[in-house]
């Protein structure tokens, strides 16, 4: 029954986004009603979902895809995983009510659809970052989140201010993906698995673990705005380099990272003993040593 309902919030979710991008050129209020309809209706039971795992306790597992057998896109529920989800599906479902009448007034014609499907989108590519029970599936998630939200924040791209905002946002953003790339790298190293699961940390792997906990966390904290790296880019110094080579130079510094990071991937298998450290399954890590 808890499947069930989870892959019918999926469901709607997706509909929300495919209906306005199949009907993008043509400029009727119907479509993205229907659009924001589903995302609502997906909202209000992605809530419903959340405050019903609180209540019972019980957890979600799933298992979506899976090409190897360290690689896969799962997903897993706990009560703090829940708890996002509630939060997620109550702002998102008001949100989605108040963009019925929001976006009649806003300019673009039929380019609204798109904004309403990217709504639809966003809000999944959250649910799912959040549900996540893979480093794998977490990262792919992340950067679909990222993506779409800058696509949200560049509507307007014909604004100057609008333009230059939104490359400032994506540059952030690639730069947080890099941070919580390293981290994952790095906690790969030491477990040779991609699952958000129990790890064990002796006084040699300490160093390592702490790296990598606070890659992650440097990076979730750009996400967030905690650290303003836009400030340090871009005003500290007279010749800071403009949005378009920081955003050049943060995609290039990634895409490095991914390629030199494969063979690690497919490379390190430490033995490991001896304390605990556990990630939750909202991908934020809880740590304690034994």
């Amino acid at each position: 029954m808890i499947e069930l309902l989870f892959f019918l919030i999926l469901a709607l979710f997706i509909l929300g986004m495919v209906v306005p991008l199949a009907g993008a050129g043509s400029d009727q209020r119907s479509i993205r009603v229907f659009s924001l309809a589903c995302t609502a209706a997906a909202s209000v039971l992605l809530a419903g979902l959340g405050l019903w795992i609180l209540l019972a306790g019980t957890t979600l597992a799933i298992t979506a895809w899976q090409a190897f057998p360290d690689i896969e896109i799962s997903f897993f529920i706990d009560r703090l995983a829940a708890f996002f989800l509630l939060l997620i599906g109550t702002v998102a479902a008001c949100t989605a009510v108040y963009a019925i009448g929001y976006t009649e007034h806003m300019k673009g014609g039929n380019r609204r659809n798109v904004l309403c499907g990217g709504m639809a989108l966003f809000v999944l590519a959250m649910t799912l970052v959040v549900a996540s029970h893979t480093t794998f599936s977490f990262l792919l998630f992340w950067e679909l989140m990222a993506t779409v939200s800058f696509v949200l924040v560049m509507y307007e791209y014909k604004d100057a201010g609008t333009t230059k905002a939104g490359i400032y946002y994506f540059v952030m953003t690639q730069l947080s993906t890099l941070f919580v790339m390293l981290g994952i790298i790095a906690l790969f190293v030491l477990t040779s698995s991609f699952a958000i699961a129990p790890l064990v940390i002796t006084p040699n792997t300490a160093p390592l673990a702490t790296a990598a906990f606070l890659a992650l966390f440097v990076g979730f904290a750009i996400k967030a705005g905690i650290i303003p790296f836009h400030k340090w880019l871009f005003f500290a110094h007279p010749a800071s380099p403009s949005p378009v080579s920081a955003l050049m130079s943060a995609v290039m510094l990634k895409v490095a990272v991914y390629t030199g990071s494969s063979g690690s991937f497919l490379m390190y298998s430490p033995p490991i003993s001896g304390g605990a450290c556990s990630s939750s399954s909202s991908g934020l890590p809880r740590l304690s040593l034994v």
